[in-house]
């Protein structure tokens, strides 16, 4: 059946056989959605493509001929919530940041969006054009509308320290050298911070191209900020070189970035790896808290380009939690290095 063909009084119900894989609690919110977004359309298929760590689910589900992108919150927490993430995803929608959206309910914590397909041949890397491409985006969306307030990256680099104090987890030397020039890179910063609607986690992973344009998906950290906040994490992610860099912040900027930018981004830059230090030790905790990472050779550890190469291979997993308090190591390292430059 084709999603432009509807049945009258069609509805999808929670024991829909498609449905079966989704946790019980999730089932009938998703029916629900899936019949006010398509009213007497059929549900011909659901697949997972991620979730788990952001206590969402993220299904991709076929209606008649066409595919979406189903996303249900399974645990809401103050960083999980969908009344923020859908008001943001729904903000960026409307300036051509985000996929469409076609349905937004967030007392059931179920949202449906337009599925943005791979397109044929795709590869991992990013061209000129992408690099292009992306400074644009990421400027429309720190000109766009507003989003909801929350925490920023400061106020959660101080909640991140706060719950491994509550886990008993002693910081290892490497990042308590961090946090002590944190304190310093927060002095210098402070007059000079604005605010922007900010995505807030900038991986390759959150940038979609359909083969003409890109995409950002996932807002689970969406709230307004610092927008150097989000250029800082995105120049780390994708490993930008100096030459990319360049090109990336020039059509950022739509001109030649002014020297302010450019020194304020620099010290953003700490701030960011401060922030990802802190958060790949929280998803690592364990019985043992973050282990022995004092014990570990500081001599050892690879660049944080070498990293990202490591995780594109596949020999650094990041489904391991091991090798995730070994990537927070990398990121400390990276920061102080970074930081004993003379700029």
């Amino acid at each position: 059946m084709s999603s432009d063909t509807t049945i009258p009084g069609l509805v999808i119900s929670a024991d829909h056989p498609a449905l079966a894989t989704l946790p019980a609690a999730q089932r009938e919110a998703a029916a629900a959605a899936i019949t006010a977004a398509f009213p007497g359309a059929s549900l011909d298929a659901l697949t997972f493509l991620h979730g788990g760590l952001s206590g969402t689910l993220v299904c991709r589900i076929q209606v008649g001929t066409h595919a979406y992108v189903l996303r249900a919150i399974v645990q809401r927490t103050p960083l999980n919530d969908p009344a923020r993430q859908f008001a943001s995803m729904q903000a960026a929608a409307s300036v051509g940041v985000a996929p469409p959206v076609l349905h937004a309910n967030v007392e059931a914590g179920v949202c449906i969006t337009a599925y943005i397909p791979p397109p044929p041949g795709r590869s991992d890397h990013m061209g000129d054009r992408d690099t292009v491409q992306l400074g644009e985006l990421l400027r429309r969306l720190h000109q766009g509308p507003s989003f909801p307030p929350f925490l920023d990256a400061f106020e959660l680099i101080e909640s991140g320290v706060g719950q491994l104090e509550q886990h008993g987890v002693t910081l290892p030397r490497l990042v308590r050298a961090v946090m002590e020039q944190h304190q310093r890179v927060r002095r210098v910063l402070a007059p000079h911070l604005t605010s922007a609607p900010c995505h807030n986690d900038l991986n390759p992973g959150n940038v979609l191209s359909d083969g003409e344009r890109l995409w950002l998906i996932d807002w689970d950290g969406a709230c307004m900020g610092d927008p150097l906040f989000d250029v800082a994490g995105l120049l780390h992610w994708f490993g930008m070189d100096d030459e990319r860099k360049a090109r990336f912040l020039t059509a950022y900027c739509a001109g030649t970035p002014s020297a302010h930018l450019q020194a304020k981004l620099l010290l953003m830059e700490q701030v960011s790896w401060c922030f990802y230090m802190l958060v790949f030790l929280l998803i690592s905790l364990g019985p043992d808290g973050v282990g022995a990472l004092d014990t570990v050779p500081v001599g050892t550890l690879p660049t944080f380009r070498e990293a990202l190469a490591e995780i594109k291979r596949g020999t650094l997993a990041l489904s391991d939690v091991h090798e995730r308090r070994r990537l927070s190591l990398i990121m400390a390292k990276q920061s102080l290095a970074q930081m004993a430059q003379p700029a």
